[in-house]
């Protein structure tokens, strides 16, 4: 049984009869200190993705919660060693009488995971997720709402009703094999078109790729990727990074966090003495993660997303050091180039023996899961959850997860 204590700084400590020291953190200048150990422990255990870094997760804490959401994050250390984390956006409604805690995710960060060394898992699992319910005991539910398959959180929890609600697929391609035959796996329709385009794409003047990488790439080049990202269809839509203040915030952060930490890659494409491509990537162990990509629709017919994709392609498979190219996300361009697919898992647990949690959150949740599994019955589903709706106003269980790349 955890007993939770709070210190003149106001976070929250819980002390544990093992050998586990907890702490919960809520001020940006506290988590700081745990920045090195916890990017050293992303980098190391699964799902080794930089989304569950403290150079994502603290950006995100930083510029993008909503006025409903405060944010903790809590933190497993044996001894001066960390050995767990689980950042966590708390949601309160209802006056602060009930509060949801989530994982963060929206269109700026998917696939975050609770960290935990493997062969350490349960014990600590079990740890961090008995300190946020000491901490919040009006929570309804714990989400851990984008986790990849190579995390496996469902089979380390003990003593939580739990439910999976919900999967994405990601896709990410494979370096480490041979290229010539992984190039002549393509569709023949596409490697012509891919000929025809980097014929046309040599017509132009000054053609260059560049790739930006540690220690020289840093927020500097932002400037340079922010005007070819919405020289697209997200400049149109509205969704680019240049048309919205608070995004380039986010992004300048993020990515001096990640220069900081020696993560950071651009990729540009450079024609006629301008950026007709780029993409914001970063290199994390062993892959290449294409977080942000943008290409000018003005020069299309020289497909330069393609051909900047080409030459990210023929830099990876030529490198022993890298493993896969990671797009995180799906889309239908993907197909082309015959990526494999991973799939993210949304989980909800729940509190044994507490009413608040079983009658708000496991009980509703389980109702409106029996339709997603019967056609015949998700008109009924569907009122169900609308009249939960009229009483107890939460999260819904779709979001914007898909990043808009």
């Amino acid at each position: 049984m955890h007993q939770a204590q709070f210190d003149q700084t106001g976070n929250c400590s819980v002390e544990s009869a093992g050998p586990l020291q907890i702490a919960i953190i809520d001020r940006i200048d506290e988590l700081a200190r745990h920045a090195d150990a916890w990017n050293a422990l992303a980098y190391e255990v699964p799902p080794r993705l930089p989304t569950s870094s403290h150079a994502w997760v603290s950006t995100y804490f930083e510029h993008s919660l909503k006025a409903h959401q405060t944010w903790c994050c809590i933190v497993a250390y044996n001894g001066d060693r960390l050995v767990g984390v689980l950042p966590l956006i708390v949601s309160q409604r209802m006056k602060a009488a009930v509060a949801w805690l989530q994982t963060p995710m929206d269109g700026h960060i998917i696939a975050v995971s609770p960290l935990l060394p493997p062969g350490e898992e349960p014990e600590i699992l079990r740890a961090l997720l008995d300190a946020a319910w000491t901490s919040y005991p009006n929570a309804v539910s714990i989400e851990i709402r984008d986790v990849a398959e190579t995390v496996s959180p469902l089979a380390w929890a003990q003593g939580y009703w739990h439910l999976q609600i919900g999967s994405r697929s990601g896709r990410y391609l494979r370096v480490d094999g041979d290229q010539d035959q992984y190039q002549a796996s393509l569709s023949r329709n596409f490697r012509s078109n891919q000929r025809k385009a980097e014929n046309k794409l040599r017509r132009l003047a000054g053609v260059e790729v560049a790739f930006v990488t540690a220690p020289d790439a840093s927020s500097a080049q932002l400037a340079e990727f922010v005007p070819v990202e919405a020289a697209g269809w997200k400049g149109r839509d509205g969704t680019a990074i240049q048309k919205a203040s608070e995004l380039i915030a986010f992004y300048t952060t993020l990515t001096t966090r990640l220069a900081k930490a020696g993560w950071l890659e651009w990729h540009f494409l450079r024609a006629e003495g301008q950026v007709i491509a780029a993409n914001l990537a970063v290199r994390f162990n062993r892959s290449i993660i294409v977080w942000k990509l943008g290409y000018d629709e003005g020069y299309r017919q020289c497909s330069p997303g393609g051909m900047l994709f080409q030459s990210l392609l023929d830099r990876a498979f030529a490198d022993p050091d890298i493993d896969e190219v990671n797009l995180l996300t799906d889309a239908s361009w993907y197909d082309n180039w015959r990526m494999d697919e991973r799939t993210y898992y949304r989980i909800r647990f729940y509190r044994n023996r507490r009413p608040l949690s079983l009658f708000l959150g496991a009980v509703p949740d389980r109702i409106v899961s029996v339709p997603r599994r019967s056609r015949a019955l998700r008109s009924i589903g569907r009122a169900g959850w609308r009249c939960m709706q009229h009483f107890v106003r939460r999260p819904s269980l779709v979001e914007d997860g898909n990043n808009s790349r």
